[in-house]
């Protein structure tokens, strides 16, 4: 019997000493990465004339969840890749997501209000947005290869205050067999850098 009320002791030991310790271990789980929006318009130039304009030619009512560009798709795979969660661009988790076109073109050409608006409709807590413009180059002589260089400009908005928390911006020049697939790859190389920069600066955010 005494042995009993021995083991019974020790295990309501345990057991209080387990409880004290289980808050430490959970406040030790690094909290969950911000959800982030992203949506970056692409233009491309020949000869001064535009012969591709990503969200401008898209239709009137633009479904945000598969609507995606070259940059988007760049931003996203890194962001996916370090642990963050995405909303929107292509990650069809609800039904909900239609907009004007009008409402996401403003929000690619700077209205910081019209980018918290789109974050707040998917519950994004980080929208980046921005432009991606490409033109092409003078490419090496004799060569059938075409040239083109982008510059990729893009900011973080707060969602939830509107606050501009981060600007980033990079160039890419790549060549190919034409302007446009010269023009996608520039764009991919220079969204790339800026993916890196911005999975750090948002790393050590917490909501």
């Amino acid at each position: 019997m005494k042995i009993f009320k021995q083991l019974m002791m020790s295990l309501v030991c345990y057991l209080s000493l387990s409880s004290l310790a289980c808050p430490q271990l959970q406040s030790a789980e690094p909290p969950l990465k911000p959800v982030i929006m992203v949506k970056i318009n692409e233009q491309i130039f020949v000869d001064n004339s535009i012969i591709y304009d990503y969200y401008g030619n898209l239709k009137d009512v633009v479904n945000i969840w598969t609507s995606v560009s070259q940059s988007d798709i760049t931003l996203i795979g890194a962001f996916l890749e370090n642990g963050f969660r995405v909303v929107g661009s292509g990650i069809p988790n609800t039904t909900k997501g239609n907009v004007s076109k009008d409402e996401l073109l403003k929000a690619t050409e700077g209205d910081d209000a019209a980018s918290a608006n789109l974050g707040n409709y998917l519950q994004a807590e980080f929208i980046i947005v921005g432009k991606a413009v490409v033109k092409g180059t003078s490419g090496l002589k004799g060569s059938l290869q075409k040239s083109a260089r982008a510059n990729v400009n893009v900011r973080v908005i707060d969602v939830k205050t509107g606050e501009i928390i981060a600007v980033e911006s990079d160039s890419a020049t790549a060549s190919a067999i034409d302007e446009l697939s010269a023009g996608v790859e520039a764009i991919k190389m220079a969204s790339r850098s800026i993916a890196e920069k911005l999975v750090k600066k948002l790393s050590k955010r917490r909501q």
